[in-house]
This record gives C-alpha cells, sequence and structure tokens, in this order.
C-alpha cells in the first residue's frame, strides 16, 4: 500500500519538477522588446523580438525569434547598433568570425577562399560601413581543382566530409571494409588531386585469411597452436606415435588435415586430406 501510494506522489510530482528544470523566465533584452510577456516560458515556446530606432536584431530583417530550450533561449535575443554588420555570407570563401556574433561599424575581415576556389578581381579585405560591407570578393573554381572522386570499390572515404570542389594536391584517405585489403596498414589508401584528376586508387582486394589451428583439438599429444597462412601446408608431428606425421592446411580461412600418417604412407603418397577442422 505504501509503494502504490508513493507511486502517485512521484506521477504528480515529476510533472512540475520537469516544468521548473526546462522552463525560461523572460530574456533580458536591452534596447528591444518582445511578445508575448510572461512571467515563464514553457521548454519548446517561441517568442518574437524586435528592437529599438537605431538598433537592429542580430540576424536578418527587422524583426526575430527565439525559442525556450532547456532553460535558455536560442538563440538569444539581442540588439545591436545599426552600424554594425552581422557575419557575411561568401560562397566558396571563409574568414575569422567574431566571437560577439558581429563587428562594429568600420570593422574590417580578410577573406580567404575554400581549397579549390581562387579569388578573382577583388582584394580580400572587406570592411563595415553603416551596417553594410564594401563588395566582397570573388572565389571562383580553381582550373586544376578535382570534382568529387569516383567510388572505389568496397571502400570509403575517412576524416572528410563531400566537398564541391578539392584543389591541387589535396588529399584523401580511404578504408577497405571488412574482408578486404590494400596491402596497406589499417587496410587504407590515399588518393591525391593532381591537375584536375585523382590519382589511381589502389584496388581494395579480398583479405587473405591466415589460419590459427589448436592443436590440443588433435590427437597429436601437442597443446600449442600454431598459424598457418592461406595456401600453406604444415607438417604436424604425432608424438604418441614414432615415426608418425599429419599434415594441415590453410585455404580461405578453412583448415582441411590428414590423419596421422606413417612415413612409409607419406613417401608413397598415400596419406590423403580426409577431415576439415
Amino acid at each position: 500500500m505504501c509503494v502504490r501510494s508513493l507511486g502517485f506522489v512521484l506521477l504528480a510530482w515529476l510533472p512540475g519538477f520537469l516544468h521548473a528544470q526546462t522552463a525560461c523566465g523572460p530574456p533580458r533584452l536591452t534596447d528591444g522588446y518582445f511578445v508575448p510577456q510572461r512571467k515563464n516560458y514553457n521548454h519548446g515556446q517561441t517568442l518574437t523580438y524586435s528592437c529599438e530606432t537605431g538598433f537592429k536584431p542580430v540576424v536578418e530583417g527587422w524583426w526575430a525569434t527565439s525559442t525556450c530550450q532547456n532553460g535558455k533561449w536560442t538563440p538569444t535575443p539581442q540588439c545591436i547598433d545599426s552600424s554594425a554588420c552581422l557575419p557575411p555570407a561568401i560562397e566558396n570563401g571563409k574568414y575569422k568570425e567574431a566571437q560577439r556574433g558581429w563587428y562594429e561599424n568600420q570593422d574590417e575581415i580578410t577573406i580567404t577562399c575554400e581549397d579549390g576556389f581562387d579569388m578573382r578581381l577583388r582584394s580580400g579585405r572587406i570592411h563595415c560601413s553603416n551596417g553594410r560591407w564594401s563588395p566582397p570578393p570573388v572565389c571562383e573554381r580553381s582550373s586544376d581543382a578535382c570534382d568529387e572522386p569516383d567510388k572505389i570499390p568496397h571502400a570509403v572515404i575517412i576524416n572528410q566530409e563531400p566537398k564541391e570542389a578539392y584543389g591541387q594536391n589535396y588529399q584523401l584517405e580511404y578504408q577497405c571494409e571488412d574482408g578486404y585489403t590494400t596491402g596497406q596498414a589499417n587496410n587504407r589508401g590515399s588518393i591525391t588531386c593532381q591537375t584536375g584528376t585523382w590519382t589511381e586508387a589502389q584496388s581494395c582486394i579480398p583479405a587473405v585469411r591466415s589460419c590459427v589451428l589448436d592443436l590440443s583439438r588433435l590427437n597429436v599429444g601437442q597443446t600449442s597452436q600454431i598459424s598457418i597462412k592461406d595456401g600453406e601446408t604444415k607438417e604436424i608431428d604425432c608424438r604418441h606415435w614414432p615415426d608418425y606425421w599429419m599434415f594441415a592446411r590453410c585455404s580461405n580461412g578453412i583448415i582441411d588435415a590428414t590423419e596421422c600418417c606413417h612415413s612409409n604412407d607419406i613417401a608413397r603418397n598415400v596419406c590423403t586430406f580426409t577431415k576439415r577442422l
């Protein structure tokens, strides 16, 4: 009875606890206003805000939204001076982003092009003037850039997301799927962009599987393990009987073996592979 009562108490208390953990209070918005205005906002609830004259939100447009996410407003509602600049959108270009999320009037930034693209015509520096950026440079595809490489059978590209273009000497690393190998460490290989063309990839081929034979499974008087390479045949001493031997061979991970044969039978080539281990 006490357990049942405790269960009802927990069910009644849990929703209020979760609400307290995830709700948001009103945001602190300097030089702006928002709707709706409430004492508390539930997790997932969205408000809309705008800014006083001479200020603007930290996003494009004269109004913006923010959503309560686990007790925090995302993105943070904020109004900045109208003369400030928002981060510019530079196609195929990059620059050092401001930690505060925007740039003050007369700030300058340096644009560089992404790998596989070259800058044309204009300088790489742009400056903010009364809320607007000077004309940005144009990043055009390099003449010696490579497209996405052709699919490599039984392999995947690693440590690199797909891109529109790859510059001269750009290297991509790939790894073979399980059961296939390039013969290199970790079954990996690489290709390099050379004057618009990728170097030839080393093929992923079926891996040669070696075999491990536990001699304790056999009645030969030995308990160790031996390794047999693919295509290799090994001679095993049958220690229980003098002058008796058996043979085991590995083929694609499978071991075939003879019985323990006398040396005379071996010499007459009548000792045959009769069992699979």
